[in-house]
């Protein structure tokens, strides 16, 4: 899959494995849908940049992966604040 995903198909088609093809279909939507909706939260905090003028920081990448700011919960600000803080202490 990560020489499908770079684009080398010619080095994909030779290490397929066709026992696993069922499995292969889900990851690819799966994928395609996250990277689709992460385009659109993208999307949004860059118009609210340009509206501002200001640079924002959109996400933070520690511990728990990548994680964006997200209005819909913010008890969870907390959580991610300490992942931010303590993944920057340790590094």
């Amino acid at each position: 899959m990560v020489y499908t995903f770079t684009g080398q198909f010619d080095k994909a088609k030779e290490v397929l494995d066709t026992r696993w093809i069922l499995l292969y279909i889900p990851v690819y939507i799966i994928t395609i849908w996250d990277s689709y909706r992460k385009t659109v939260d993208l999307n949004k905090l860059y118009i609210l940049a340009a509206k501002e003028k200001a640079p924002i920081v959109p996400f933070n990448l520690g511990s728990l992966g990548l994680n964006f700011l997200d209005k819909h919960q913010p008890s969870l600000s907390m959580v991610w604040y300490f992942n931010a803080w303590y993944g920057a202490s340790i590094s």
